[in-house]
C-alpha cells in the first residue's frame, strides 16, 4: 500500500472516532436535558395535583356548610 493511502486510512478513522465521540456527548447532554424538562413537568403536575386536592376539600367544607345553613334556618323557622 502506498503511504497516502495509509495515511488516508488512519486520518478517516480518527476523524470516525472523534465523531461517534461527539455524537455520543452531545447525546448524553439531550438525556440530561429531557430529564431536566421531564422533572419540570412532573413538578408542576404534583402542584396542580395539589391544588385540586385542596380545592376539592374547601368545595366539601362550603357544601356541608350550606347543609348546616339548612338546618339552622330550617330549627329557627320552628321557634317563630
Amino acid at each position: 500500500m502506498s503511504d497516502s493511502i495509509i495515511v488516508a486510512l488512519i486520518t478517516g478513522g480518527i476523524t470516525l472516532a472523534g465523531n461517534l465521540l461527539a455524537n455520543r456527548s452531545a447525546s448524553k447532554k439531550a438525556a440530561v436535558e429531557q430529564a431536566k424538562r421531564d422533572q419540570k413537568i412532573d413538578d408542576s403536575i404534583n402542584e396542580l395535583s395539589r391544588r385540586v386536592e385542596e380545592h376539592n376539600g374547601l368545595s366539601d367544607k362550603i357544601a356541608d356548610m350550606g347543609k348546616a345553613i339548612v338546618r339552622i334556618e330550617t330549627k329557627l323557622e320552628g321557634r317563630v
